[in-house]
């Protein structure tokens, strides 16, 4: 009847035959509730917000849940900039596949697969996509950044949609958790985001449901990101380079 998992992208786990039996797309988490799918994220969290309304994640205002909306869908729309950006300034090498998982992937993915996994590790792999490409995303996150920015400027309001907690603040925390293991300056660029985002990182559900076990690797990226830095490089140099 239920069936939740969240795989190491490290480990490639998501890239096996058993795993595109369950997530067609390949890509993690993956939800199946009384014969159900649910393939991504928010949809699984809307989900599980609608069967269990305790506490409801979308606003009840309707004005918010408006607002609530339309920031998840742009949340969404970002989520292929967040995989360049990891993938390049986090994993680095420990991203790449060789070439029996390569040719496993390319039989596995669908046609229509929104997600064309095989085309990104492909380039990645083989070091093909250009740095401009990578500069290009981090500028696309960087927009979104901004509007949040004014949006928290403009009234004091302590989350994004208003007075409450939303899947909007879950969506975009995400979108800055995987930029600060690169290093990325979030305090001297968006200083009203960066104590937002303080704030969401310290409740419990988020200590133990996002880093939780994860932790090691969390701090790990920061101290690779930190070494980085030192030798004039990842993603701080690169933010250099485009201003």
């Amino acid at each position: 009847r239920y069936l939740f998992r969240n795989v190491s992208l490290i480990k490639h786990d998501n890239l096996t035959e058993a795993w595109s039996q369950i997530q067609p797309n390949m890509v993690v988490p993956a939800l199946v509730h009384d014969g159900r799918l649910y393939v991504e994220s928010m949809d699984i969290i809307d989900y599980l917000d609608q069967a269990w309304p305790t506490n409801p994640l979308r606003p009840l205002n309707e004005n918010a849940a408006r607002l609530c909306d339309d920031l998840v869908q742009q949340g969404k729309e970002l989520h292929v900039s967040i995989r360049h950006i990891t993938f390049h300034w986090s994993l680095g090498a420990m991203g790449k596949i060789d070439a029996a998982t390569q040719a496993k992937l390319n039989e596995l993915q669908a046609d229509d697969s929104p997600e064309r996994l095989a085309e990104f590790y492909s380039q990645f792999s083989q070091n093909n996509i250009d740095e401009s490409e990578f500069v290009r995303h981090l500028h696309l996150l960087e927009s979104g950044y901004a509007t949040q920015e004014a949006r928290l400027a403009a009234d004091g309001r302590p989350f994004l949609t208003g007075d409450s907690f939303s899947t909007a603040d879950i969506i975009w925390a995400i979108k800055i958790l995987r930029l600060s293991e690169c290093g990325y300056p979030l305090a001297d660029k968006f200083p009203l985001l960066a104590s937002w985002y303080q704030r969401i990182a310290q409740r419990p559900a988020f200590r133990q449901g996002v880093v939780g076990r994860y932790r090691f690797f969390h701090q790990a990226f920061r101290f690779k990101a930190k070494i980085e830095h030192l030798f004039g490089k990842g993603i701080r140099s690169s933010i250099t380079a485009a201003a």
